[in-house]
């Protein structure tokens, strides 16, 4: 069994037991893992993210077989199930690192030009990122600061992109709810994503 292979029944292990427990998760290809996760446990889920860069969304998970990215089969069941997620977007780069337009981004372009009234994607105002700072009390000097929610309970967070640092867990209310609170308070103030074409 791989070191992926091992990580992903530990994360299915602690969402189905439903332990309030807090978990590291670093590289995109465990993240894929995590985020993937919560949306599979969730009916609705918050994401504040900072690009469509595709670095989770886009990872194929080869060497515990996968054979399309992840957290795209993961959201596109998600949504087809009629369940709700709300999406703000920190930066409007449409592109990923490797300069070609991210399966991400295409799956989601889709689903918009499809009428899914079950997804609504922003772009973050200044109001909607202080809320963020200031509800959150980040003491944290990175901007790279974002998170996914899942029913109020289940939540990632990642506190810093290049080094690497999150923390997860499946069921831990108290965090989720203030992480969901704040997303709410900012969410009318962000303009409506519009893609290109």
């Amino acid at each position: 069994m791989t070191n992926l292979k091992q990580y992903e029944e530990s994360v299915k292990n602690l969402a189905s037991k439903g332990e309030d427990f807090n978990f590291p998760n670093s590289d995109p290809k465990h993240a894929t893992i995590v985020t993937s996760t919560i949306l599979n446990i969730s009916k609705e889920v918050q994401f504040y993210i900072k690009n469509f860069d595709g670095s989770i969304a886009d990872n194929i998970l080869e060497e515990i077989g996968d054979k399309r990215p992840r957290f795209i089969d993961s959201l596109s069941y998600f949504l087809a199930i009629g369940n709700k997620i709300q999406i703000v977007i920190e930066e409007p780069n449409n592109n990923s690192s490797n300069n070609k337009i991210s399966e991400f981004y295409t799956f989601l372009k889709e689903e918009v030009e499809n009428s899914k009234p079950n997804l609504e994607i922003k772009l973050a105002s200044s109001t909607f990122k202080e809320n963020i700072r200031e509800g959150l009390k980040l003491e944290t000097k990175s901007s790279d600061f974002f998170f996914m929610v899942g029913d109020d309970k289940s939540f990632r967070i990642n506190f810093d992109r290049k080094q690497g640092k999150s923390v997860c867990n499946f069921n831990s209310p108290k965090i989720a709810k203030r992480l969901s609170m704040n997303f709410n308070k900012g969410f009318a103030s962000c303009s409506k994503f519009v893609f290109n074409d």
